[in-house]
């Protein structure tokens, strides 16, 4: 029966307590071999019952972590679909806008172009005749440089 001395060692004690500190308590107060190997079996026993106690709080802990990093993400992947739906329509508006923008130009081209060519057939000129006829109410026909042109773009 081990003495008395030695059952006053709490739980905690002997978990904190060095191996070394331990083995001469035991063999001072007169324990038996066996007894001595139980007493390390349970203090080992109680630190790996700590060990795991902590082990579970960390990964807890990483759980919770993760838990609400996910929840950010997840948000934020959300905010940022709406806001790609948002510019996915905003593109399809600017396509259409430049689409009606390129017809209107071309045919105010091909309308440009018509007014010319009729100027040019009602009025003919000469080099010769604008040199000699100065009449304020005969007009020239201005001719664009390559430059007024619409450039085509790509929609």
């Amino acid at each position: 029966m081990p003495p008395k001395v030695m059952k006053s060692i709490a739980d905690n004690e002997l978990m904190q307590m060095d191996v070394k500190v331990l083995q001469t308590m035991l063999d001072e107060a007169g324990y038996s071999g066996v007894e001595i190997d139980a007493m390390k079996q349970r203090r080992r026993r109680l630190q790996n019952r700590q060990s795991a106690k902590l082990s579970a709080a960390r990964r807890q802990g990483e759980f919770d972590s993760i838990v609400q990093v996910n929840a950010r993400l997840t948000k934020t992947v959300v905010e940022l679909e709406a806001r790609n739906a948002e510019l996915v329509q905003q593109l399809a508006k600017a396509n259409q806008m430049a689409f009606q923008v390129r017809a209107v130009a071309d045919q105010a081209i091909r309308e440009n172009e018509a007014l010319r060519m009729r100027l040019a057939t009602q009025h003919p000129t000469t080099s010769a005749d604008s040199a000699d006829d100065p009449s304020p109410d005969r007009q020239l026909v201005p001719t664009t440089p390559d430059y007024d042109k619409p450039k085509a773009f790509p929609l």
